[in-house]
This record gives structure tokens, C-alpha cells and sequence, in this order.
């Protein structure tokens, strides 16, 4: 069995490790500087530069890797050096780096899928630990073996050494990770789970840790974020208050803070974890005893549609005219997917149509848009919109169809809207013919070929005039086909 020399601390092998990952850094930064000098291209012109990263990666990686085989060489035969442990740190940062980068850069698929393995803050954290527990070890079994050795005992062969590494090792590195992996795991999770983490994260393995890490670290972490004004860690603060990973004692704080985002956002984070008060602070403001900004109307109109009961609800929705526009325009699309509530949706919605302001009757007609989920309701409103006096109305109602025609109305209220937009078709109005051409191309299954949307401003073509006499046809042949 080879035996070990200490007086070869800094063997050849730590050396030739750290030459070799050396090597690597400069090809690095040639590769880089050969980019840099051939500047950018067109996408389409962009071989050499392709051509240059490529072989730039694949001598960086090859030599890195070569100089960290030669490292644990070095380990292995019981030499851990300056360059030994040079190398094997340098590596770890390096990792850790590219990692950042991976969390940090755009958001494909691949990358998405690394980032929900955890991986990009495991293995760089994993080898931070190690790099931190081996030389313990090390240290630990030199010790031990020189004290065997003054007692007059055998001196140890290599097998037994890295026997009492490893245990050393086992029993240090869980150590270290119950205590760190805590803290940088934590912002990795809120970063990289789903805004609103209750509803589209369920199950997901960073929202049940993110939700579960003590509150004095997810405090901690988030006052230390509060402080950066950098973008992604202002997003990434606001995400954490808005999905709740707080405690109970500074999401209130915030609700009651001098922040209006940060405001909305607690009050959304309040209702994953106290839903009762967040529920209560909303009422405060559908009651008018508490004035708010337009966002926190928002804010407090999803609160009321999330976790309200039905009583509350309809108590907001039968007193629109003393709440917020925004605070009302919230709560019924927010309700508008709500089996037993979708007749007093309707009401409400048709009180806005008929509402004095011109651009409530507006907004009220252009939002039929986010109304896929009640087909019927829908279009019971589309057919008011159509018959409404306001041009405007008419306008973006079609308009608001045309983008989102995706719904199955009952066949009694296809036959009234079909008919309706048939009338349309003799309207002088262009934008209004435009409009029933589309739908009713949509609807009885005819092809439209040179109508434009009902909002273009182009002038009438010949072939428009085409369509709607072929759309008419096609329309007659639809409401004979049922009445069969």
C-alpha cells in the first residue's frame, strides 16, 4: 500500500491542478475577447461567433474538468495543499456562479426545468458545505493519527485515513446544512415558485418549504431584501409579502406601511394566512371606512371574491354606486366564473351598461372579453351591448367578441344573437358591419375572405361587399337549418 508523504503538501499534483485550471480561465477569457473583437451581427450572419463560443466551451470545460481530476488525486493520495484547495474552491465559486446566472437569465423551458429540480441552489450550496467540511476532516484525522503516533501505534494506511474522512465528513456536513441551507433556499424557493403560490403551486416542493422555513429566517431574509433598491430584489421582496411567506406580525406591517405596493401586496399575503382579516380589511373598504388607492380596491375586491360568503358579495355588488369603479370592475370579473352567484354578476354588469358615465358603458362593454367561463351570461350581455343606444357600446362589444369568440352559448340564445348581428349586416356603420361579418363567420362556419377586423380604419374594398352578401346567405341557411 502507497503511503502518503507529508512533506509533499504541495505535490506536483496540486500544482499541475492549478496550472490546468488556470489554463482554463485564460481560454475563457479568449474565447470572450475573440467575441468582443468580431462584435455583433446580424442573426443571420452569426456563424463565427457560434463557432468561436463553442470551441471556447469545450476547451474551457475539458480543461476544468482535467484540473479537477488532478485536485482529487491530490486528495485522494493525501494532499491537500494551497493548490489543492485553490482549485477545488475556485471550482466551487465557479459552479455557484453559473448557477446564479441559470436563476437569474431568461426563462426557457430547459431552464425552467432546472430551476424546479432545485438544482442551481443544491449542487453549488453542496459543494460550498463540502469545501468547508473536508478540511475539517482532513484536520480531524492528521490529528488523530499524529496522536497514535506519539502514543507508539501503527501509523495509519491510506484506506484507514480516508475511512475516518468520510465518517468525519458524514457527520459534519449535516451538521452545516441544517443550519445554512436554510437561508439561501429560502429566497430560491419565493423566487422561482408561482406568484400566487395558493392557487397554482399546490404541491410544489419550494411553496411547502418557502411556506414552512422559520419565521425568523424568512424575516430576516426579507428585511435584508427590503433594503436593495435592484429590481429583481425589490420583485423578488414583493413577491414574497405578496404570497404570504411572512409572519402574521410583519405582513401587517406592511398592510399598514407607508409602501401602496407593498399595501396591496400584504393584504393578498394576509389572506393565504389569515383569511378572516383580509376579509375584514376589504369589507372596511367596500363599506367606505377606509379610503384607498385604485390598486388596493383591486386588491380588496379579490379578497371579497376569494374567501367572502355569498351574503357579502352580493351586499357589495347591490351597493356599487357608493364603492370604487375599480373596486367593482375587480369584483364581478372576479365572480364572473362563479356558478351560484353568475345572475347577480349579470344585474350588476347590465347596471353598468346602463350607467350614465360613457366610459364606464364603455369599459363595461370592452371587458365581455374575460368572460369565457359563463358562455350563456356572456352572451345574454352581448346581446344588449348590440342593441345598446351608445355607438360606443356596439363598438366595443364586437370588437371585445371578435378577439375571444371561443364560447358555447344555449342554442335559443345562438338563435338571438345570430339574428341580431344579421340585422347589423345592413347597417351603414362600417365598423359595425365589419364586426358581423366576423362573428357570423365564426358562428355559422363560413369563410371571410378580405373583411378586416371591426376595428381597422382601412376603407371599404369591393370584396368586402362580397363577404357580407355571402355572410348573409350563410346566415339565412343557418337559422332555416334551426328550425328544423
Amino acid at each position: 500500500m502507497e503511503k502518503p508523504n507529508p512533506a509533499h503538501a504541495d505535490s506536483h499534483r496540486g500544482r499541475s491542478a492549478a496550472l490546468v485550471h488556470g489554463l482554463a480561465l485564460v481560454a475563457a477569457a479568449l474565447a470572450l475577447g475573440a467575441v468582443w473583437a468580431v462584435g455583433p451581427k446580424p442573426i443571420s450572419s452569426q456563424t463565427e461567433t457560434i463557432k468561436i463560443l463553442v470551441m471556447g466551451l469545450i476547451t474551457v470545460a475539458v480543461l476544468t474538468l482535467w484540473s479537477v481530476v488532478l485536485a482529487l488525486q491530490a486528495l485522494w493520495r493525501g494532499e491537500p495543499g494551497a493548490w489543492t484547495m485553490s482549485v477545488l474552491g475556485l471550482f466551487t465559486v465557479e459552479v455557484a456562479a453559473l448557477s446564479a446566472l441559470v436563476c437569474l437569465s431568461g426563462r426557457s423551458m430547459p431552464q425552467q426545468i432546472l430551476v424546479r429540480t432545485g438544482l442551481p441552489i443544491l449542487v453549488p450550496f453542496g459543494m460550498l458545505v463540502s469545501f468547508v467540511a473536508m478540511p475539517v476532516a482532513f484536520w480531524r484525522v492528521r490529528r488523530d493519527e499524529r496522536a497514535e503516533i506519539a502514543a507508539k501505534k501503527p501509523e495509519w494506511n491510506n484506506g484507514r485515513r480516508w475511512k475516518y474522512r468520510f465518517a468525519w465528513y458524514a457527520g459534519i456536513f449535516p451538521v452545516l446544512t441544517a443550519f445554512l441551507l436554510p437561508w439561501p433556499l429560502f429566497p430560491f424557493c419565493a423566487c422561482s415558485v408561482n406568484w400566487h403560490a395558493d392557487s397554482n403551486s399546490q404541491g410544489d416542493w419550494r411553496n411547502s418549504i418557502a411556506s414552512h422555513t422559520p419565521d425568523f429566517i424568512r424575516n430576516t431574509v426579507a428585511s435584508l431584501l427590503e433594503q436593495s433598491s435592484w429590481t429583481p430584489v425589490v420583485a423578488l421582496h414583493q413577491r414574497i409579502v405578496w404570497n404570504g411567506y411572512l409572519s402574521k406580525i410583519e405582513l401587517h406591517r406592511h398592510l399598514n406601511g407607508t409602501s401602496r405596493v407593498l399595501n396591496e401586496f400584504a393584504l393578498m399575503g394576509i389572506l393565504r394566512s389569515e383569511p378572516a382579516a383580509a376579509l375584514e380589511f376589504a369589507m372596511e373598504i367596500a363599506d367606505g371606512r377606509r379610503t384607498c388607492t385604485n390598486s388596493m380596491a383591486c386588491a380588496a375586491a379579490t379578497v371579497i371574491a376569494e374567501g367572502g360568503r355569498a351574503e357579502q358579495i352580493r351586499y357589495c355588488l347591490n351597493s356599487i354606486k357608493s364603492q370604487p369603479v375599480d373596486f367593482t370592475e375587480t369584483l364581478i370579473f372576479s365572480l364572473a366564473s362563479t356558478p351560484n352567484l353568475q345572475s347577480d354578476v349579470e344585474k350588476v354588469w347590465l347596471k353598468l351598461l346602463a350607467d350614465q358615465n360613457p366610459k364606464t358603458r364603455h369599459k363595461a362593454a370592452v371587458y365581455i372579453y374575460y368572460l369565457n367561463a359563463a358562455p350563456d351570461m356572456r352572451t345574454r350581455i352581448i346581446l344588449e351591448c348590440l342593441k345598446h343606444p351608445d355607438v360606443q357600446v356596439r363598438y366595443g362589444a364586437l370588437e371585445a367578441m371578435t378577439l375571444n369568440c371561443q364560447f358555447q352559448p344555449a342554442q335559443d340564445i345562438q338563435i338571438s344573437l345570430v339574428k341580431r348581428l344579421f340585422e347589423l349586416l345592413d347597417e351603414h356603420d362600417l365598423i359595425q358591419r365589419r364586426g358581423a361579418v366576423r362573428l357570423l363567420s365564426y358562428i355559422v362556419g363560413a369563410g371571410v375572405n378580405t373583411t378586416p377586423m371591426p376595428g381597422s380604419t382601412s376603407p371599404e374594398t369591393s370584396g368586402e361587399s362580397k363577404d357580407v352578401e355571402a355572410m348573409r346567405a350563410a346566415a339565412r341557411k343557418w337559422l332555416a337549418e334551426q328550425k328544423r
